[in-house]
């Protein structure tokens, strides 16, 4: 295992020595998950040999096209993503529906603030999700290395598990929704899917850091 201060030493990463380091010269990464899984690569962090060249395989195939690997996201994107996620507000439990439609409405009723939060974080999150499942459709080639595949598939299967149909990001993104829908999709977004959501991110992470 290679020490921290030898990496600095070879300038792969930052010192306090003047001049660019690799990292510095390679980092184009938009977000902060893609900036410490850029840092792990360089690092060799945590991996084999095999795994050393799948990397190599993935980033060689990437550099045959760039220009269809733009990434779509931006930190900003992730920091309301993540905000909204982590919130503490707890929706409403029970079997009889039409209570809790009504019993969310009053509560939104009187707390508009927490009500536009979540509405706004729902946007931001669809919206989210649609770009990186893009980018994924966009780039994908049966000639790909298996294991940057397997990374584009995972991400697809991932977001067809929410249960998101077309309408629903159609109206989120492009109308607005009742309330009764807003609370629904809340439910299920960031109580039952918040970890789904996550490991999409970390693949999205690794992809960014890859180009």
């Amino acid at each position: 295992m290679i020490d921290q201060q030898t990496f600095i030493d070879l300038n792969i990463i930052p010192g306090n020595t003047s001049g660019l380091s690799l990292k510095a010269k390679l980092d184009h990464c938009q977000t902060k998950g893609g900036k410490e899984y850029l840092d792990d690569l360089l690092q060799l962090r945590q991996v084999t040999y095999p795994e050393i060249m799948e990397r190599q395989q993935s980033v060689r195939f990437i550099t045959t096209q760039l220009e269809r690997w733009r990434m779509p996201v931006q930190e900003e994107d992730v920091f309301y993503v993540t905000q909204y996620l982590r919130s503490t507000y707890i929706p409403l439990s029970g079997k009889n529906r039409v209570k809790k439609a009504l019993l969310s409405l009053k509560r939104f009723a009187f707390n508009k603030e927490q009500y536009y939060f979540t509405l706004s974080g729902l946007k931001v999150t669809l919206r989210t999700l649609q770009e990186i499942v893009l980018l994924c459709r966009t780039v994908f080639d049966p000639a790909m290395p298996a294991s940057l595949k397997e990374k584009l598939v995972e991400v697809q299967e991932t977001v067809a598990s929410l249960g998101i149909g077309e309408r629903t990001f159609n109206i989120f993104l492009h109308e607005e929704p009742d309330p009764v829908a807003v609370f629904k999709l809340d439910s299920g977004l960031r109580v039952q899917h918040q970890e789904k959501i996550n490991s999409m991110l970390a693949v999205y992470y690794q992809l960014e850091a890859y180009y």
